[in-house]
């Protein structure tokens, strides 16, 4: 009997030696999820902060195209004005 108490005690302590490595274990890969999850929060930070500096980035581009495009109409009437003048010009230099 008393081997018998003995194999329960021993059978007992290794138990309880695996449940504290499992604790330990398992402590470990709950410290490992909290990482994970702290930096997947980063990510997200930096992804939407990426998204934000796209649209400015778009947003300056849109108005950079806009403006070449009132550049491009006022050299075309600024045109269209010389050679009005030059017309005129020759017009006033027949005269005489």
């Amino acid at each position: 009997m008393s081997k018998s108490i003995k194999g329960v005690a021993g059978n007992a302590e290794s138990l309880t030696s695996s449940a504290e490595e499992a604790s330990a274990a398992i402590q470990e890969i709950v410290a490992s999820i909290s990482q994970v999850a702290a930096n997947a929060e980063n990510v997200n930070k930096l992804s939407n902060k990426v998204k934000d500096e796209t649209k400015t980035g778009e947003r300056a581009v849109q108005d950079t195209l806009a403006a070449i495009g009132e550049i491009s109409e006022a050299i075309s009437r600024a045109g269209i004005v010389m050679t009005n003048l030059g017309e005129s010009s020759e017009k006033i230099g027949s005269i005489t």
